[in-house]
């Protein structure tokens, strides 16, 4: 539907994985249900939220565009 609707008006639609991204080591997780809340990277063991872990990888994600 988003993708559809920016087509219609011509803009941009991007997508990023930020609850799926660690920001410690940069691994992105294959899958993660919805109703995940939080977990561990597989690579380097930091526990994230994944609310939080959206958020903070979000600003760094813009703050580097």
């Amino acid at each position: 539907m988003l993708e559809y609707k920016s087509k219609w008006y011509g803009s941009n639609l991007w997508s990023y994985p930020s609850s799926k991204t660690c920001g410690e080591c940069g691994y992105v997780l294959p899958e993660l249900k919805l109703s995940t809340r939080n977990w561990t990277c597989p690579e380097c063991g930091v526990y994230h939220d994944t609310d939080v872990k959206a958020l903070v990888n979000l600003l760094r994600y813009l703050d580097t565009a």
